[in-house]
């Protein structure tokens, strides 16, 4: 597979990103908070506003044209059930799910991948960068699915948008997916966690991987009594420890939350307020 735009521009966000933290630090220890915003300037260039959706229920297009619509999210948090829903509600669009694309290339070439994972992150973006330009070639509106939780990867996703000619970019979180969605994600989170963790060495790599590109539940609950692990205390602790991770990490990422101020930036302009 060949370097795309959206390939390329990932890595120069991310420098950017890099760039700006380091020099945000250096001046921090300087106590220098004055200057920290303008460290944020050539992120917040690459960086394009999108319009954010605050849930997706109410979710409505009234006419679209070259409209992108970004689903963003942490592991197991929803992001492929806003993806089916707004499929079909709006057959316009073309659904690209960052995570399928792992999927189609694992099947495609297994032990490739199997040995050498990073490179499966590689492959996952330059596949993603073809088909952005093949639906942008065809002029069909898109859904994209994805992690896309820091503002480097997300700036990228929508710079590589507007180059392709997407004039309307709609931004959707999971933390507007409705909790018993989110319960239901983090109870199959935590049972993989729990089954995976009692298999030998050899044989948890390789069910780690299917993860990606199966439905493992069922062998879950044909290997043991997924009842009775629910009711443990492992299990209990297990997932306040996944609502603790899902928090720190959008923290960690520079991203307040809806939780916490009833907001989801779509941009670096805003976050540079913070200093």
């Amino acid at each position: 597979m060949k370097e795309t735009l959206y390939s390329n521009l990932l890595v120069k966000s991310y420098d950017l990103f890099e760039e700006a933290r380091k020099n945000s630090i250096d001046l921090m220890n300087q106590n220098r908070l004055t200057e920290i915003r303008d460290c944020w300037s050539k992120v917040i260039d690459i960086t394009r506003r999108a319009s954010v959706v605050s849930s997706y229920e109410d979710f409505k297009l009234e006419s679209a044209e070259k409209t992108a619509v970004i689903i963003m999210g942490l592991s197991c948090t929803g992001k492929s059930t806003i993806a089916r829903v707004l499929g079909e509600k709006y057959p316009s669009f073309d659904v690209i799910r960052f995570d399928e694309l792992g999927m189609q290339l694992i099947k495609e070439d297994m032990f490739k991948y199997l040995f050498t994972p990073n490179l499966l992150d590689t492959d996952m973006i330059l596949r993603m960068g073809e088909l952005m330009e093949k639906t942008a070639k065809s002029k069909r509106n898109v859904i994209i699915e994805g992690e896309y939780c820091s503002l480097n990867a997300r700036g990228a996703l929508m710079k590589a948008l507007r180059t392709y000619g997407y004039k309307k970019i709609f931004l959707i979180s999971t933390l507007s997916v409705p909790s018993n969605i989110m319960k239901v994600c983090a109870e199959k989170r935590s049972l993989i966690h729990i089954y995976a963790n009692q298999l030998e060495k050899t044989k948890y790599n390789d069910f780690m991987l299917r993860t990606f590109y199966e439905d493992v539940i069922p062998e879950i609950e044909s290997s043991m009594d997924v009842h009775k692990v629910m009711r443990s205390e492992q299990f209990r602790n297990h997932i306040q420890e996944i609502e603790l991770c899902r928090k720190k990490e959008f923290v960690t990422d520079m991203i307040p939350t809806q939780d916490d101020l009833d907001l989801l930036l779509a941009g670096a302009d805003l976050a540079a307020e913070w200093f």
